[in-house]
């Protein structure tokens, strides 16, 4: 933290990606992030792949065979994969809720540079993704929330609902997140994502 209203942070990650047996690919990038707190309003802008992903894939042809009449002669094979960088922009409002509980009100927007206009608005080839999403947090312990994507496909408008909760302690958090992998009407199951933050925070004035 920068002072009691500017945040930002850097994060280096490395992906592991599966396909059942048939291919997997590691990648190694960078996240950034820049958040402002106001008394009753919040403003961010998280850039992810800041240095374009790089994925390398392997592919295990033995387990193909058995599918190799529906890629015919041209089975796929491993290589090198970019991931262009994603800019999100967020806001939020804080609505309190009694003495120690609140009620955020959050519009996510997503920049995507990689001209797939694959989302709800499209200009050139930067693509625009809104989300909506709500967080009831209770004594700044406890968080239970909601939200939707809205998100294009060719068959028309597509609603992606999630839910998910969170735990913040002193120096650290666990959270939870469940949602449709690609709408509701999609046939590719469910995601699940866990996360776990630790916050490295100077100790305050007379404390060791």
């Amino acid at each position: 933290a920068l002072n009691d209203r500017f945040s930002i942070g850097l994060t280096g990650k490395v992906i592991r990606r599966n396909i059942g047996d048939f291919a997997n690919a590691w990648g190694y990038s960078f996240d950034v992030g820049v958040q402002y707190r106001g008394e009753r309003f919040l403003l961010g802008l998280n850039v992810q792949d800041l240095s374009t992903m790089l994925q390398s894939w392997s592919v295990n042809q033995e387990a193909l065979t058995n599918i190799e009449e529906v890629f015919g002669d041209a089975l796929p094979e491993g290589g090198t994969e970019l991931v262009l960088p994603v800019a999100r922009f967020g806001s939020g409002v804080i609505l309190p809720v009694g003495p120690e509980s609140q009620l955020v009100l959050g519009l996510d927007v997503d920049m995507a540079f990689d001209g797939q206009q694959a989302f709800v608005l499209n200009v050139g080839d930067i693509s625009f993704h809104p989300r909506v999403g709500t967080e009831f947090l209770y004594k700044g312990v406890l968080a239970f929330r909601a939200g939707i994507n809205r998100v294009l496909l060719h068959e028309g408008l597509s609603l992606t609902p999630s839910v998910g909760t969170g735990l913040h302690l002193k120096q650290l958090s666990i959270d939870y997140g469940f949602g449709d992998f690609a709408g509701l009407s999609s046939d590719l199951g469910f995601s699940h994502r866990i996360s776990l933050q630790l916050r490295l925070e100077r100790p305050e004035a007379g404390t060791e």
